[in-house]
């Protein structure tokens, strides 16, 4: 697979998933502060920011990457969070604004990754059998080598799920 696929490419996009819990929770919590109560946003926003921590090495979806290196671009989550921020700022909304405020810092200085972090660690290990970013970086290479239409002959328990009638193709 590697003469066809750049190694650092795979590492990049495994970054990509491994830092993409704090890019959708960025992403959430404005939308949330917008339609419920600051309490609940945020709560929400630890939510989705833990439940992705263990979800995402399941997965790495190589298109998927492309949507959360976009929600991870820097400019983007800075002009995102002005117009929000400015829309409750200009309604008077000083609550929810001060929340989006904190919000944001909390996850740009990576502060929310103390609280969550070491139990995503301990139930991560629970999950899966290799630690995170090793088993990011196998889900990456699987969907890559799928894609690409390279055997998993070395993977018989993968290769036999995707020969039999349970995988519906997609």
């Amino acid at each position: 697979m590697l003469a066809q696929t750049d190694l650092n490419d795979l590492v990049y996009r495994s970054e990509i998933w491994l830092q993409s819990h704090r890019s959708l929770a960025l992403l959430v919590v404005p939308i949330f502060l917008i339609v419920m109560p600051v309490g609940w946003s945020l709560g929400l926003g630890v939510v989705v920011s833990f439940g992705w921590m263990l979800l995402a090495p399941a997965l790495g979806n190589r298109v998927f990457s492309r949507v959360l290196e976009w929600l991870g671009w820097d400019p983007m989550q800075v002009i995102f969070y002005v117009v929000v921020l400015s829309s409750f700022g200009a309604g008077g909304d000083y609550g929810r604004l001060a929340a989006g405020v904190g919000w944001f810092v909390l996850l740009r200085w990576r502060l929310l990754d103390l609280l969550v972090l070491p139990p995503a660690v301990r139930l991560s290990a629970r999950l899966y059998p290799l630690p995170v970013p090793d088993q990011m970086l196998r889900a990456v290479i699987f969907s890559e080598a799928i894609r690409l239409g390279i055997s998993l002959d070395g993977f018989p328990s993968i290769a036999r799920w995707l020969d039999s009638d349970e995988n519906d193709g997609g």
